[in-house]
């Protein structure tokens, strides 16, 4: 039978570990090899060691080449949740991608989805091949997305599908596995974000920018702005009815509501229910009303 060793990242990568030792399979895994990701607020570091310790499953951190090396003779790969290219010598790499391939390939499919308002995601099971989440289909699982929807929600559905005991199973039965090839016509990809990417732009509708909070919220590290010159994170905010503004000077506060900033928007009204900075404590309210947000 071929040994496992896995990579996992975050609550899904937890979720396939969970899985894998629910289904009597933990003598399958030969080593885990566990990420740490600081773009995230929870990457589930703590919660995959421990798990490892308790059922005295070997595993190590990203970049142990020589143990991972070691162990990738004769074995097969799973990567559930994982962020980066898997550079070593497995005889077969299987990959969990937040998506229903081809439909966004690349990063952050999740957050693309939801930013989209797709009306449904899922998870597919991939062979990885040298080109980008090209490989063949092993196994999909559908969700529907009813909004308004928070990434966690989103994650948390993803997260519990059984798509890890099907494919040890088919590993069990068959050995090295076999998918179907992706339709190339329908395929997209979804690009890798960073600190910029999390910045609001107020002159986007209050209705857009309440959305684009939820879709970064936990475990990300939230949608940002610029307050007095200090990075904030704003992780709750909810829409306020319009009213007619003659100057329309998006990101200035225009009313202040139980200490509650009110922010205008390039269409609409939004307030900002819960907002910290870079330490975790709360900025709100804000220290002068006469307050512009970029």
């Amino acid at each position: 039978m071929n040994k496992l060793v896995l990579f996992l990242l975050g609550k899904k990568g937890h979720e396939v570990l969970k899985a894998t030792i629910a289904a009597g399979n933990k003598d399958m895994v030969r080593l885990v090899v566990v990420g740490v990701d600081d773009n995230v607020q929870k990457d589930f570091f703590n919660e995959i060691s421990s798990l490892c310790k308790e059922h005295f499953i070997e595993f190590c951190l990203r970049g142990d080449d020589s143990k991972i090396m070691r162990s990738a003779e004769g074995s097969i790969a799973i990567a559930a949740g994982w962020r980066w290219l898997i550079g070593y010598e497995f005889i077969q790499i299987i990959v969990f991608h937040d998506s229903l391939l081809p439909k966004y390939r690349g990063f952050n499919p999740l957050v693309t989805a939801l930013l989209n308002r797709d009306p449904e995601t899922g998870v597919t099971a991939i062979i990885a091949n040298k080109e980008f989440d090209c490989g063949d289909v092993i196994d999909s699982k559908k969700i529907k997305l009813n909004y308004p929807v928070r990434i966690e929600e989103a994650i948390n559905q993803i997260a519990v599908f059984n798509i890890q005991q099907s494919i040890l199973k088919k590993i069990i039965r068959n050995g090295l596995l076999v998918g179907v090839p992706q339709d190339e016509a329908v395929a997209s990809y979804s690009v890798w974000r960073d600190e910029e990417d999390y910045r609001i732009d107020w002159k986007c509708s209050a209705e857009f920018i309440a959305h684009f909070i939820k879709c970064l919220s936990f475990p990300y590290k939230g949608a940002s702005a610029v307050c007095d010159g200090m990075l904030i994170r704003i992780l709750e905010a909810e829409v306020e009815p319009d009213i007619s503004i003659e100057n329309r000077d998006v990101g200035k506060v225009i009313f202040v509501l139980g200490g509650q900033p009110v922010v205008i928007c390039g269409a609409g009204l939004l307030r900002i229910d819960v907002a910290v900075d870079g330490e975790g404590e709360s900025v709100l309210p804000f220290k002068k009303f006469r307050t512009r947000l970029k």
